[in-house]
């Protein structure tokens, strides 16, 4: 057995790889390795000896010679070679010889399973390709969406998407993670207005939660949720997340994610058949009864303890005392809890006492880790932004540092568009990293929040309308609990978070290159993000590591 690249080293040398996601051979063995994060398809003979790139080394761009994180490659028995140029939206083909020959411009193509095929009118030949970051479910009926091309270029090909069309697979695939990235800047700004200090909370915890009270509102309030957190239709949002939570919850041996959901409904209660079934298949919310008239805090117990269990014990008490009373009818619960080491851990020798400005005026010591190593990494105009892996590669830590040390400008810009294109910029570079050691716990009620943020009705007892659950105007949204954890060390990240949505009845209330600087010792944002569906998992910023 053998092993392309090096070994837990980033780099656009020849044989490097930065997070290679697909491999094929052709006839002769050759081995073909898209090299997705330098923008590039490497060849390889049999023996694992480099032979040839297509694609520009390191370089992002768009046309005929350049890639745009190349997400698959696939041969046909021609030789040909396809490669899936994810963010150009296109399909690249070229000869056996890398020539480049046409392009088919595609809504998507890194969502699926696919088989290409090409025909000359007398021959055809075909190759599958899995893209295992989007796959679809192998099991379900196959739909084809045909591409037209110009009819001077042959051969002409096409894709068979497994399951599901292409334009269908944005909208499910694609769509949930923009949205709820763009409700996590949304929500951050809205936080960081009132709270000068550390913020830390899952963006997508909240959205999956108020995802499950979408699937019951009805009227002004259904249209103010899907407003906020930018949900799509009913069934395609109800689609759309559990085959996100399908992913995030998929086993991984390098790191521990999951997210769990719960439903908790007084007995006796009334609850829709319609909407327990949808919560059931579709969020894996299993309804429980539970006495909230006549035990509330029992009830309460109930909940915190499950919370607990799905959190490693990081949650504890989410619901506080008096949160749950005898008007309580129904809770909503989601947790998430992400426990990782980094790709390349810091050692902890390294780490030393050094100042950290919590403000002009305000210096502090904290315990300041040091690692030097190829990460990626972009200047953009004020901003230091840096990419850490964590172990699998599959998910990262984003650190945005303002070199003026003033926050407030970076909150105003942030968004899911800023951080696409951040994502798509990034290139890997010698940097010398020094970032504080931090854990944070953090507490919110989000109803005051989420009502300036365009969604008042659902927490009005006069106009609430939750009649998908009950099939009554009996149920408002008393309060929206949140707490998260975050610790931040040498060898790696934990974090958890959970929701609970409170309803009440209406009826009560390179080496040798100088490396880069990245010195964060003074305030900053930071992301943990799956690099998978490029969801925004846990969003922060950290303005005194030493204030937990």
């Amino acid at each position: 057995m053998s092993t392309l690249g090096v070994s837990g080293k980033y780099g656009t040398d020849n044989a490097h790889f930065s997070y290679p996601e697909s491999v094929a051979l052709d006839s002769s063995g050759n081995i073909y390795v898209a090299d997705t994060y330098n923008h590039r398809i490497q060849k390889f003979s049999s023996s694992g000896t480099y032979m040839s790139t297509l694609g520009v080394s390191g370089e992002y761009g768009s046309d005929n010679t350049h890639f745009g994180y190349p997400a698959s490659v696939a041969l046909d028995s021609s030789g040909d070679i396809y490669v899936a140029d994810f963010d150009n939206n296109r399909i690249q083909k070229f000869t056996p010889t890398g020539s480049f020959e046409q392009y088919v411009t595609i809504p998507s193509v890194a969502l699926g399973t696919y088989v290409i095929s090409a025909t000359d009118g007398n021959n055809s030949a075909s190759s599958t390709f899995s893209l295992v970051s989007h796959e679809m479910a192998a099991n379900e009926p196959v739909q084809t969406s045909t591409v037209s091309v110009d009819a001077s270029n042959t051969p002409a090909f096409f894709i068979l998407s497994h399951g599901i069309s292409v334009k269908d697979a944005i909208q499910k695939s694609r769509g949930p993670v923009n949205a709820s990235n763009t409700f996590a800047f949304f929500l951050l700004s809205n936080i960081a207005q009132k709270d000068m200090g550390n913020i830390f909370f899952s963006p997508y915890s909240i959205s999956d939660a108020f995802s499950m009270a979408y699937e019951g509102a009805r009227g002004q309030t259904a249209s103010e949720i899907q407003s906020v957190f930018g949900f799509a239709d009913r069934q395609t949002q109800r689609e759309s997340v559990r085959e996100l939570d399908s992913k995030i919850n998929s086993p991984n041996a390098n790191y521990s994610l999951n997210i769990a959901n719960a439903m908790w409904v007084q007995k006796d209660f009334p609850i829709l058949q319609e909407y327990s079934n949808s919560l059931q298949k579709y969020y894996s919310a299993k309804a429980e009864n539970l006495d909230f008239i006549n035990h509330s805090e029992e009830s309460r117990g109930v909940i915190n303890t499950w919370v607990e269990n799905k959190t490693a014990q990081k949650i504890k008490d989410l619901l506080p005392q008096g949160s749950i009373n005898d008007s309580t009818r129904v809770v909503l619960t989601d947790a998430v809890y992400f426990k990782g080491t980094w790709l390349t851990k810091f050692d902890e020798s390294e780490t030393k006492d050094a100042n950290f400005s919590v403000s002009e005026n305000n210096i502090v010591k904290v315990p300041m880790m040091h690692v030097q190593t190829g990460f990626k990494y972009l200047e953009d105009g004020d901003l230091k932004i840096l990419d850490m892996p964590y172990n699998g590669g599959n998910l990262s830590m984003m650190i945005i540092l303002p070199k003026d040390k003033d926050l407030s400008q970076l909150i105003s810009i942030l968004s899911s568009d800023k951080l696409n294109q951040w994502k798509s910029n990034l290139a890997v570079k010698e940097v010398s990293v020094h970032i504080p050691k931090f854990m944070l716990h953090t507490n919110y009620k989000l109803k005051e929040n989420l009502s300036e943020m365009g969604m008042p009705s659902a927490f009005d007892g006069n106009v609430a309308d939750f009649s998908g659950i009950t099939g009554n105007m009996d149920l408002y949204i008393d309060n929206v609990y949140h707490k998260a954890f975050v610790d931040v060390d040498e060898k790696g990240t934990e974090a958890a978070a959970a929701t609970a949505i409170v309803f009440m009845t209406i009826m009560g209330e390179n080496a040798g290159v100088q490396p880069l600087e990245f010195n964060a010792d003074h305030p900053f944002v930071f992301l943990i993000c799956d690099n998978q569906t490029g969801l925004v998992l846990f969003a922060g910023q950290v303005v005194d590591p030493l204030s937990g």
